[in-house]
């Protein structure tokens, strides 16, 4: 066995309890002979063999994507120079197992623990791997649809009321896209399954969106400051000298001052949430697909920046840094279709729901995609707690 991540537009999901915080690491020297800390960068070995992911102290370390030159292929976390944590492999073409995927746990360079092979012919082996084997490896004919593992019933009874704002902007008459409207609804419809009272509002322009915040944030004060506040954008956002927007519909930037009378920062929803001293506060912005404001921004950012948030986040992105989200071919976009499916598995907390996202996105999407996320919580937070 071997040893063992935009444009202006990403998604970045901001979970905020309780904890420092850290930020997207800046690129790696060009040349491969220096030194390669606390940054993100490519290396291509003499082989052929290419990494391109974080580094820390000369090593792998964080997320990445280590491709071999036989064509085998691992995406996932590293620690200390070896896939470590969340991770999926795929063999290459010249591999005995050709075209068959692990999804799972890694442990010191090998797939260890619990995780999903999906054999070239469709056949489906999940359980427990240990010493190179399945502990237990139930199959699926790849004719038979896999049975869905059972899902605890959601709770009802919850210690800290759940509030969320969910925003879906598609209707631009630059740049319309297709599926932000759908996401909001699917995502607005998960979060009911648990506990969430939802406030969803669709194709808002910058008055509207504006209501909306005084709305979400007048229910959290009223709520208490233990309340769990999630906030959820999906449609266009941009980057310009260091600030995040998020794009109302009607937008019209016509000069770089128009930004801000036009746009809405990204700040604002962290002072909507400002209430929320004690509980957890969560902000997804599904902000990935093309600038429609291309034409005057020359010198603009790629992706999203950091935004400061108040101590204890988890920062996730529906990409690596410097690449490009898809909008989705079908009714919802990659991102928000694997964010729905790892929200419903029970007992997962945040970090494993963006690790189970990732890794769907970037199995479905054929690698074209990777999720990122960047976490300094202390406690665990649970949609879906048996």
């Amino acid at each position: 066995m071997k040893r063992l991540t935009a444009t202006i537009c990403l998604t970045l999901a901001v979970l905020l309890g309780s904890a420092g915080m850290s930020f997207a690491l800046p690129p790696c020297p060009s040349n491969q002979n220096q030194y390669y800390d606390n940054c993100f960068g490519t290396y291509t070995y003499a082989d052929g063999s290419k990494y391109v992911g974080e580094y820390r102290n000369g090593k792998q370390h964080g997320q990445g994507t280590y491709t071999y030159a036989d064509g085998d292929k691992y995406v996932g976390e590293y620690r200390n120079g070896k896939q470590h944590g969340q991770g999926t492999f795929t063999f290459g073409p010249v591999s005995k197992w050709a075209g068959d995927k692990f999804v799972g746990e890694f442990k010191d360079g090998y797939y260890n623990g619990l995780g999903t092979r999906t054999d070239a012919d469709g056949r489906i082996t999940e359980g427990t791997r240990k010493d190179d084997e399945f502990q237990y490896a139930p199959t699926v004919p790849p004719t038979v649809t896999a049975p869905q593992p059972p899902f605890a019933k959601p709770e009802t009874d919850f210690t800290n009321k759940r509030i969320a704002l969910v925003v879906g902007n598609a209707n631009y008459n630059v740049g319309p896209l297709n599926n932000p409207v759908r996401d909001a609804h699917l995502i607005g419809t998960a979060l009911k399954q648990y506990g969430f009272k939802v406030i969803l509002v669709e194709n808002v322009n910058y008055r509207n969106f504006r209501k909306a915040l005084a709305r979400f944030s007048e229910e959290l004060r009223i709520a208490g400051p233990k309340t769990t506040a999630f906030f959820y954008y999906s449609g266009h956002g941009m980057s310009y000298q260091g600030n995040n927007y998020l794009v109302p519909l009607g937008s019209r930037i016509n000069s770089l001052v128009d930004i801000d009378l036009e746009l809405v920062r990204a700040e604002r929803v962290h002072a909507a949430m400002g209430s929320i001293t004690s509980g957890v506060k969560i902000m997804l912005l599904d902000a990935c697909r093309n600038s429609p404001f291309k034409s005057f921004i020359r010198s603009r950012e790629l992706g999203l920046v950091p935004m400061n948030a108040p101590r204890g986040t988890i920062v996730g992105y529906s990409t690596s840094p410097g690449r490009l989200a898809l909008d989705g071919e079908g009714t919802n976009s990659p991102y928000a279709l694997g964010l729905v499916r790892a929200i419903k598995m029970p007992d997962l907390t945040i970090e494993a729901v963006l690790k189970q996202t990732l890794n769907w996105v970037d199995a479905t999407t054929n690698g074209k995609q990777i999720p990122w996320y960047e976490s300094s919580l202390r406690g665990h937070f649970y949609f879906n707690k048996n």
